[in-house]
């Protein structure tokens, strides 16, 4: 038995759950309740042909023959030394690495049947990217119908030479394909050859062969070799999302369990066949575990009295002052981050090199006392303030010497974006109470190779 050398002695939190109020939460994870105990056999499939990956050209088209396959017992799978080890009285091993491997194609297996997969997550229609606005200046699915040469041409040239993996053909999931160019015909009209020898369009072969029914038929198809076609929808969206997504992703606590629960059960665990031959079941409930609600944090309140007569006072200084502003604020018209990345903090950053803050112009007049609240906590910090700080006795190793604490990252563009380059940013403490930082940023390579330029 070969023992994995995994284990890290971490250093335990003192006073663990003292702080606060003790509640009950649920939480994103389904209890296994029924677990197989009888081991479990991996077997070797071996076909005496190969299949081509990269070069598609060479793809045999002749009708399917009858091939020799050979099954090998490769190893036993011990499913008692998992229990032992997942109830804390057995080590890590590579059994138990392998049997884990076991029971997650398990799960995967049904649903795989009927569902499209992505990585470790199951999806039911992934519609085509309706965010195009990049390459097309459109915004709308169907405003890509009936689009014309020049716009064909500029997503032809968009995608040439992308390569992909095809996921509705099972025999085909780990083949590698390139495109090659894209058709000046929508997919109902762009013809190929089924199985019997017979045209067809694009969308009714789907349709019969696997059962795909395509959501937008109008659209082009991409030619990956003569007389082969696929269609663009479906394909999976790897580029940066904008804030109508973020918002999707902002719901409450309740919606996302609902949410949660309607996956499992299109998931179906509970009549998954194959999981029931193995003994294996999985609870349709969410988990409940233990948590603690802290007590909330020491503040400090500024009442500001005759805000109005103050802030003529104010105004007037400065007027009188005739100096550069310290700060700028900037009202957007509600149409999204362009103009905020663009050119406001473009000039303020670099050209006339005076703070600036941004807020839309819907939420002036909104009586959101949370949102002013953040509004004026971001003046603050922009103003060198203080809005926050840990107690220094909590922090010994910086209060009792002088310290810098550092923080570096490095942001790659999205898989595809040969256009933008990986940008490594360094942000370092300037203060005693490590509250305020100053940041650097560079345009390089994977690794932060000018750190010591950066820190100057």
């Amino acid at each position: 038995m070969e023992v994995i050398s995994l284990f890290t002695e971490f250093v335990k939190r003192p006073g663990l759950d003292k702080l606060g109020r003790p509640i009950r939460l649920r939480i994103n994870y389904f209890e296994i309740t029924d677990f197989p105990f009888n081991n479990v056999y991996h077997y070797e499939i071996m076909s005496d042909v190969t299949m081509p990956e990269d070069n598609t050209n060479n793809v045999d088209r002749r009708p399917p023959r009858i091939f020799k396959i050979r099954i090998k017992k490769v190893a036993e799978i011990h499913m008692e030394e998992i229990n032992m080890f997942l109830d804390r009285r057995g080590l890590m091993t590579s059994n138990v690495l392998t049997g884990i491997m076991a029971l997650n194609v398990l799960i995967h297996h049904m649903p795989s049947m009927m569902l499209k997969r992505r990585g470790e997550y199951f999806v039911l229609i992934r519609q085509f990217n309706t965010d195009s606005e990049k390459v097309l200046n459109k915004r709308t699915i169907e405003e890509l119908r009936d689009i014309s040469e020049r716009d064909r041409l500029k997503i032809e040239n968009f995608l040439k030479n992308l390569k992909f993996y095809a996921t509705h053909d099972e025999n085909a999931l780990n083949r590698r394909f390139r495109i090659s160019k894209v058709t000046n015909t929508s997919d109902s009209n762009t013809t190929t050859f089924d199985d019997n020898g017979n045209q067809t369009d694009v969308a009714s072969y789907f349709q019969r062969k696997y059962n795909m029914q395509l959501q937008h038929p109008f659209l082009p198809c991409i030619v990956i070799r003569e007389e082969t076609y696929l269609p663009l929808e479906g394909q999976l969206f790897m580029r940066k999302l904008n804030e109508r997504h973020g918002k999707y992703d902002c719901q409450p606590s309740q919606s996302r369990a609902n949410k949660i629960n309607q996956g499992i059960g299109i998931l179906n665990y509970q009549q998954d066949e194959y999981m029931q031959q193995f003994d294996f079941r999985v609870s349709n409930e969410m988990a409940i575990t233990q948590a603690r609600i802290l007590p909330a944090p020491n503040y400090s309140i500024i009442l500001l009295l005759e805000i109005v007569q103050e802030m003529q006072v104010w105004l007037k200084a400065g007027n009188d002052a005739k100096a550069q502003p310290q700060l700028i604020l900037c009202i957007l018209p509600n149409t999204g981050v362009s103009l905020y990345d663009a050119e406001i903090k473009r000039v303020g950053d670099t050209v006339t090199g005076v703070v600036t803050l941004c807020i839309q112009s819907r939420n002036m007049f909104a009586i959101k006392k949370q949102y002013w609240v953040n509004v004026y906590l971001k003046i603050n910090a922009k103003l060198g303030g203080m809005n926050s700080f840990i107690n220094p006795s909590q922090l010994l190793f910086v209060s009792e010497s002088p310290t810098i604490i550092l923080g570096a990252s490095v942001i790659h563009p999205v898989p595809g974006d040969t256009s933008r380059p990986s940008i490594a940013a360094v942000a370092a403490s300037i203060d005693a109470m490590a509250s305020r930082y100053v940041a650097s940023i560079r345009v390089q390579q994977e690794v932060i190779s000018h750190l010591a330029d950066m820190t100057k």
